[in-house]
């Protein structure tokens, strides 16, 4: 008899701590605004050597830099090349001190607040890393 109830006390706790470790919790939930997003926002050259990128979310880009006082812009339209291994490319870039009209971007990580970059004229040839920060940090 005692044996019964050690086995069923045994197996009611065994039951119980399945049931607390298996459910969850409403803290877990991720908060959507933590996602990080590459678009519709200033991304700044944390090295204040390439230009400043804006991705706008209906496919045109911005950029401008500033140097000696003077502001150089372009423009272009940008999407996925590889979504998947993060390459932007954007055509029809044109503005002051352009060197190519299709440039290609590597997005090599994305943060709430940084990206790092690798910048390409040919789509293989890839850049060094550039550092970003955006404007909301």
């Amino acid at each position: 008899m005692k044996n019964g109830h050690y086995l069923r006390l045994v197996g009611t706790f065994i039951l119980l701590l399945t049931l607390v470790t298996s459910c969850s919790s409403d803290d877990d939930a991720q908060n959507p605004s933590e996602t990080p997003s590459l678009l519709d926002k200033w991304w700044y050259d944390s090295n204040d050597f390439a230009a400043d990128i804006y991705f706008h979310s209906n496919g045109e880009y911005q950029q401008k830099k500033i140097v000696q006082g003077t502001e150089y812009t372009g423009t272009g339209n940008w999407v996925f090349e590889d979504e998947d291994s993060r390459i932007i490319r954007i055509d029809n870039l044109e503005g002051t001190g352009q060197v190519s009209n299709t440039i290609w971007l590597k997005i090599t990580n994305l943060q709430n607040h940084t990206i790092t970059v690798q910048q390409s004229i040919n789509g293989t040839d890839y850049s060094a890393e550039l550092f970003y920060r955006d404007t909301n940090n």
